[in-house]
């Protein structure tokens, strides 16, 4: 379930807050719960809403999953990316991090408009490893450092004037 709200600071600069949030666990103990907010400043081109914009963003989550591959995983591959550790062990931490984004918006009608994003930057992942099993034991706490893509968006919009 994703949710968020687009407010003008001025003529050319908004602030975007957007909120994540899966509640939902799987049979056997599979998990892809997490919670995330990542607002973002952005600088518009021409026009606020309308148009090519450059966004920079901040984000934070909680997540807690493992017991399966995320969606279009099989076998542990994904585009070349290769996790097979996630079938067998459950991850449970925060993660933070910002990044720089490009995007465009395209008004469709006075109340409705498309928007496609794309962002890269940072993320510091802090968790513990656990075995996916229900009530696995930990086996270890660990971090990790990331960078690479921490934005892609396509969105629907439905403005309120």
């Amino acid at each position: 379930v994703n949710i968020g709200a687009e407010i003008a600071l001025n003529r050319k600069v908004t602030i975007d807050i957007p909120l994540n949030y899966n509640p939902w666990g799987f049979s056997d103990n599979k998990k892809m719960k997490h919670f995330m907010i990542q607002p973002e400043i952005r600088m518009w081109s021409c026009e606020k809403f309308n148009g090519n914009f450059w966004g920079i963003h901040t984000h934070y989550g909680y997540y807690n999953m493992g017991g399966m591959l995320p969606f279009g995983f099989k076998d542990g591959k994904f585009f070349g990316i290769e996790n097979r550790t996630i079938k067998k062990y459950r991850f449970q931490g925060y993660l933070l991090g910002a990044g720089i984004s490009f995007g465009h918006q395209w008004i469709i009608t006075n109340k409705w408009s498309a928007e496609f994003e794309l962002g890269v930057g940072y993320t510091y992942l802090n968790y513990k490893k656990y075995f996916s099993q229900k009530c696995g034991d930990m086996i270890s706490k660990e971090s990790k450092k990331y960078l690479g893509p921490t934005k892609v968006a396509l969105s629907i919009i439905y403005n309120i004037k």
